[in-house]
């Protein structure tokens, strides 16, 4: 009886020491049906938007979508913009913005996790 209580300590310790603990790593699963969405803003370096940019997906999901930027976009007030909606969490998509006078540029990105809106800026420069 003398020894119970430092043997039951040392086991209960041992129990709880990190090498003989095993580690679990969960990743959350997407729920089936569950789509999130791509919102952004295509801009000039000085981060004011540009009227009436264009902005396509060219490769992955939701390609061959395309819409014009909406003019009352406000890069600062956050409004406006561009909005995919409907996309599969995880999966890869390349956007191209493009406005007459300005450079074209293609993105990819991956769509955020469920449930959540993924928020982009496309910087384009002057012709």
């Amino acid at each position: 009886m003398k020894f119970a209580l430092p043997i039951s300590l040392a086991l209960t310790l041992l129990g709880c020491s990190r090498e003989s603990t095993p580690v679990t790593t969960v990743s959350p699963t997407p729920t089936p049906g569950a789509l999130t969405s791509l919102s952004g803003m295509v801009v000039e370096p000085g981060g004011a938007c540009i009227d009436n940019a264009t902005v396509e997906v060219v490769r992955g999901q939701a390609q061959g979508q395309r819409m014009m930027q909406d003019s009352r976009c406000d890069a600062w007030a956050g409004g406006g913009g561009f909005l995919f909606k409907d996309l599969t969490p995880g999966v890869e998509m390349t956007i191209r913005a493009s406005a007459p006078g300005w450079s074209t540029e293609e993105k990819t990105f991956v769509a955020g996790q469920q449930g959540v809106n993924a928020s982009v800026l496309i910087d384009l420069r002057k012709l």
